[in-house]
């Protein structure tokens, strides 16, 4: 795997995170159920996850310079 495609499904995995956070709230706010709440703040951990790893791999492709050899 190259890293336009690691990029293209990490923001991929990001949208589909967001869409299912999206849905347990409004699940939520119809029922009522504290569990549904609960899910959807736990949603909100893997879209931070996601979100560090997708700044990650922007970072990682910085072109090698004087101080870091490696990039």
């Amino acid at each position: 795997m190259n890293e336009h495609e690691d990029i293209r499904s990490l923001k991929i995995a990001l949208g589909g995170y967001f869409l299912v956070f999206v849905m347990k709230l409004v699940v939520y706010f119809v029922t009522g159920v504290m569990a549904l709440k609960a899910e959807a703040f736990h949603t909100l951990s893997d879209i931070f996850v996601s979100r560090i790893l997708l700044i990650a791999i922007y970072y990682s492709r910085k072109p090698a310079d004087q101080v870091h050899m490696f990039g």
